[in-house]
């Protein structure tokens, strides 16, 4: 029995779908304006739970654990867009800092009941992100585990404050605690709002897709079934509490990305409708405290056995295929 929170999120449908059926999954999603709708039902056939609320209570989410046991917790719900933290920094503490906190304390009550014997087969894992190590320059060798953390904004500030109480979890209670800190995903289902869906929907709908700054700023990009399948081998192994970082050392530059998306949209278009990265982007003015670099070395986890599968280019295509789909049948 895996518990998931934020399932309804980016990364959490794609757990879903990737899972559904394989195991009994209990989702916790409180429904938001950025929610995929595809798993806010239950499903008896394939022992899928959907519990429509937020993580606010700690009494409601230890009744949950008390009541379908699960055996591996994986903490997916974040609010995670930059942008909005910058012009709304309380509700980033609320949602994530606030929000794990109570997750955990019911935890740790489920857990301290346990017998020794189910405390030592169950897992929990808090998926936060490569941001809170902070900014990067352009020389400067990735980022390990061991790298102090400087997080730039409200919301790396807030998921670097959730490791911390994770941390502290661990050392005061003793808790089964993973966490796992990823680059920057893609795949399907992402929120519109977020670089790659916007820079299709953009092109797809003739508008400028905006670029921060100069658009040198540094990401890697790892594919979203990548991190699941780190998320998994993590689960299933025997390492109880730790670290990691998730990439794929695949880092790009924002204009080199906007570039290959419009390489790979103009081989699948009309020949004489070609498009052109100059006239199909606008500069505008930098966003607050935007970091220029983000890179993390996964060396770690490399050495325990895994390794990410997916080819970008190839996984590239089939991204900017289903989102031209998914934009063509909402027209």
């Amino acid at each position: 029995m895996y518990l998931i929170t934020g399932g309804l999120g980016f990364i959490g449908t794609n757990f879903i779908e990737k899972y559904y059926g394989h195991f009994p999954i209990i989702n916790i999603d409180k429904f938001s304006k950025v929610s995929n709708e595809l798993f806010s039902r239950d499903s008896k056939k394939h022992s899928y739970v959907y519990i429509k609320d937020d993580l606010k209570n700690s009494s409601k989410i230890l009744n949950i654990l008390d009541k379908y046991k699960p055996k591996r917790i994986i903490h997916f719900a974040a609010e995670s867009h930059v942008d909005r933290s910058i012009s709304n920094p309380n509700s980033f503490i609320e949602n994530n800092v606030s929000s794990t906190t109570k997750l955990l304390l019911a935890f740790n009550e489920y857990y301290k009941n346990l017998s020794d014997t189910k405390k030592n087969k169950i897992k929990f894992l808090y998926v936060s992100t490569d941001e809170v190590y902070g900014e990067l320059k352009k020389l400067e060798p990735s980022f390990t585990e061991k790298n102090l953390l400087q997080p730039s904004s409200p919301y790396s500030a807030s998921k670097a404050a959730s490791e911390m109480i994770s941390l502290s979890y661990i050392k005061t209670f003793e808790l089964p605690i993973l966490i796992t800190r990823c680059s920057n995903n893609y795949g399907k289902y992402q929120y519109a709002e977020r670089l790659i869906p916007k820079i299709i929907y953009c092109l797809f709908h003739n508008k400028k897709i905006p670029v921060y700054g100069d658009g040198r700023n540094n990401r890697d990009w790892l594919h979203v079934d990548d991190h699941i399948d780190a998320i998994m081998f993590l689960l299933r192994g025997k390492k109880r509490n730790g670290i990691y970082n998730i990439g794929s050392n695949n880092e790009l530059s924002n204009k080199d990305l906007i570039k290959k998306i419009i390489s790979i949209m103009n081989s699948i278009s009309d020949k004489n409708n070609q498009l052109e990265f100059n006239k199909s982007i606008e500069f505008v003015k930098d966003r607050l405290g935007h970091d220029k670099r983000y890179s993390i070395n996964p060396s770690k986890i490399f050495l325990t056995g895994w390794r990410p599968k997916k080819n970008f280019d190839r996984e590239m295509l089939k991204t900017v295929k289903w989102y031209l789909k998914y934009y063509e049948n909402r027209k």
